[in-house]
């Protein structure tokens, strides 16, 4: 699947995540692997991702999960 969206850290000290917002839609997205491309480094930049999900939201406060595959856009 291909995303592009913006790059934020998400939630408060004990559950903090990163995630991307998808552009459009709104849809939030947690990233469970952030260091494999450094994306910390990226924060509140509009990125293109190829993505795998790992797991669908539940709801309010519990984003869908995915993995990053590959980087599109810097």
């Amino acid at each position: 699947m291909i995303l592009t969206g913006d790059i934020a850290m998400r939630g408060s000290s004990r559950t903090r995540f990163l995630s991307i917002t998808e552009a459009g839609s709104g849809i939030q997205y947690k990233i469970l692997n952030p260091q494999a491309y450094n994306l910390d480094s990226k924060q509140n930049h509009t990125l293109t991702l190829k993505v795998k999900l790992h797991k669908a939201a539940i709801g309010a406060g519990f984003p869908a999960e995915i993995e990053v595959l590959e980087i599109f856009s810097k």
